[in-house]
C-alpha cells in the first residue's frame, strides 16, 4: 500500500478519495477478477506466501493463505468505508489520515499472523 500512498499524496486527488476509488475496484467486481489479474494475483500471493512462511515460522502455507485473505479484508474494508468508522462515532475514533491508517492496518495484521501459531483447526 505504501506506493499507492506514496502516488496520491503527490497527486491533487484526496487520500480518502483515492482509497475509496480502490475499494471500489476491489469491491464491484464480487470477489472476481479478470482471468489476466488472477495471474498476477496468484503471483504476487506465491511471494508473500514463501515471505510470510520465512517471517512467522510454524505456519502451514493454509494458515498463511487464510490470514493473507483476512489481511486483504482489513485493506478492503478500511479502502472502501474508512470515513464510515469516522461517522459512526461520531469522531470518536479520531480522523487519521492515511499514513497513520496504514500503520495502524500493519500492526493489527501483524497481531493477526502471530495469533494461533500452529493450530490446525
Amino acid at each position: 500500500m505504501r506506493p499507492f500512498l506514496t502516488a496520491v499524496k503527490r497527486s491533487e486527488m484526496s487520500e480518502k478519495l483515492f482509497f475509496k476509488l480502490v475499494g471500489r475496484c476491489v469491491a464491484d467486481h464480487g470477489g472476481d477478477l479478470p482471468e489476466v489479474m488472477m495471474v498476477e494475483m496468484k503471483e504476487v500471493a506465491g511471494a508473500f506466501t514463501e515471505a510470510m512462511i520465512r517471517a512467522v515460522p510454524g505456519l502451514s502455507v493454509g494458515q498463511v493463505l487464510w490470514k493473507l485473505h483476512y489481511t486483504f479484508g482489513v485493506m478492503a474494508q478500511t479502502l472502501l468505508h474508512g470515513d464510515l468508522l469516522h461517522k459512526l462515532t461520531g469522531g470518536e475514533c479520531g480522523d487519521p489520515d492515511a499514513e497513520t491508517q496504514f500503520q495502524q492496518m500493519i500492526v493489527f495484521c501483524e497481531a493477526g499472523f502471530h495469533a494461533m501459531e500452529g493450530d490446525e483447526k
